[in-house]
């Protein structure tokens, strides 16, 4: 739809739309991932429980934990920096 109503600048150059579908896998994928631990994991203590409960069952699974996921910081920051 935007880029009916505003071809200029175009979203999908020289009539490709495999370079926006590969950034976006990426940018909804492993990036999102990765910075979602980051952003995450250090203040998971001072949220409301309930919401540290429900993002980790969606974003990390049924036993995900942003506690270890906390202690494992390092390690994901430094799988982040390349992204």
């Amino acid at each position: 739809e935007l880029e009916k109503r505003f071809p200029e600048p175009t979203f999908f150059p020289n009539q490709g739309a495999g370079l926006p579908f590969a950034l976006s896998r990426w940018t909804d994928g492993p990036l999102f991932d990765l910075a979602l631990r980051v952003a995450f994991a250090p203040v998971a203590e001072s949220l409301p429980p309930a919401l540290v409960s429900d993002r980790a069952r969606l974003y990390l699974g049924p036993t995900g934990n942003f506690a270890e996921e906390a202690e494992d910081l390092p390690h994901t920051l430094a799988q982040l920096r390349p992204q």
